[in-house]
């Protein structure tokens, strides 16, 4: 299963800083993005490297 999760953060220069959810999104893109080739290969390196274990 997969699943993208949205979130909107309050401006910096209010205190505190909160998180609001907005949706999960069974089909989250990123690819649009102007850097999504380094997002693709830090995905692959966090696979790669195991982060859960």
């Amino acid at each position: 299963m997969f699943g993208c999760f949205d979130f909107a953060l309050s401006a910096a220069d209010e205190q505190p800083e909160t998180w609001t959810f907005i949706e999960c999104n069974p089909n989250g893109q990123w690819a649009w993005l102007p850097d999504a080739g380094a997002m693709a290969h830090a995905f692959a390196d966090v696979i790669l490297e195991g982060w859960w274990s």
